[in-house]
């Protein structure tokens, strides 16, 4: 099982490859829902695809909101909670 620091780094390479981000700069409280990267739906899509290949996860559509994409950390709390096994 990943650690939730090897959780986070990958979700930066994620969420900056899906998001064409290049080299920006993501921190733990980089906010996804209602920040500087406001995700709309396919943005979330993109996200919740890679994520969920990424970290072998299945992330319900009850729980795709605010409460878990409201930040780098909360997404990663999330998939740390819901992981198994180690990132691809």
């Amino acid at each position: 099982m990943p650690t939730k620091n090897e959780i986070t780094e990958q979700l930066k390479q994620i969420i900056r490859t899906d998001l064409k981000l290049g080299d920006v700069e993501l921190n733990p409280n980089t906010k996804l829902a209602g920040g500087e990267f406001d995700l709309d739906s396919l943005d979330l899509l993109l996200v919740i695809t890679s994520v969920e290949r990424a970290f072998s996860i299945k992330i319900p559509n009850d729980q795709v909101g605010p409460e878990v994409f409201e930040n780098l950390q909360t997404l990663t709390d999330f998939i740390a909670s819901h992981c198994t096994e180690a990132p691809a």
